[in-house]
């Protein structure tokens, strides 16, 4: 049902074992068995992929930083990858997509559920200028058990993390320690 639903909808499905599976992202503890990828499937083993988080509840200075940080790497080659999160995780990522350049979202629920719900529009800007990937299968709606385990996906693919603001319980702090 899965992959009769995906070939419909346009998602395809990387495995662990398939050649064109993040070479980094096996280099995890835990690294997901399938990923679920909407969008063009990206080039991590000839593009510089740089994850750049943040709170939700972003001070203006943040949101500046976000957008300088996701605009720039954009203009100089990077890719940049993030949560889809409201606050300095999209700010990030509308970055890129300002500067002309795809982006990667990784989410916590299925490629098809938008999530947050207000970002419908942005995740197809994504999904059309880059890729939306998630190790949940399509129709997984958000939990939040999923996002630490998100968190792990979105600087495994990366060979550096960018924290722009964040508390100290705060995912953005998960995905600074998956990093490490």
């Amino acid at each position: 049902k899965i992959t009769d639903y995906c070939s419909l909808s346009g998602i395809s499905i990387v495995t662990y074992e398939d050649e064109v599976y993040p070479s980094l992202l096996k280099d995890i503890e835990n690294p997901p068995l399938v990923l679920y990828i909407r969008g063009k499937m990206p080039d991590f083993e000839r593009k510089l992929h740089i994850a750049v988080v943040g709170t939700r509840s972003m001070t203006d200075y943040g949101k500046c930083v976000a957008y300088n940080i996701g605009y720039s790497l954009s203009k100089n080659g990077a890719v940049v990858v993030s949560g889809m999160a409201l606050g300095n995780d999209s700010v990030a990522m509308c970055a890129a997509l300002d500067a002309g350049a795809g982006c990667i979202g990784v989410l916590g629920c299925g490629v098809d559920i938008a999530y947050p719900p207000q970002h419908a529009y942005f995740m197809r800007q994504v999904a059309n200028k880059g890729a939306l990937i998630s190790e949940y299968p399509p129709g997984t709606r958000a939990e939040p058990k999923h996002f630490p385990q998100r968190n792990r996906i979105i600087s495994g693919l990366c060979r550096a993390t960018l924290l722009v603001e964040g508390d100290k319980k705060s995912g953005a702090m998960i995905t600074a320690r998956c990093a490490e």
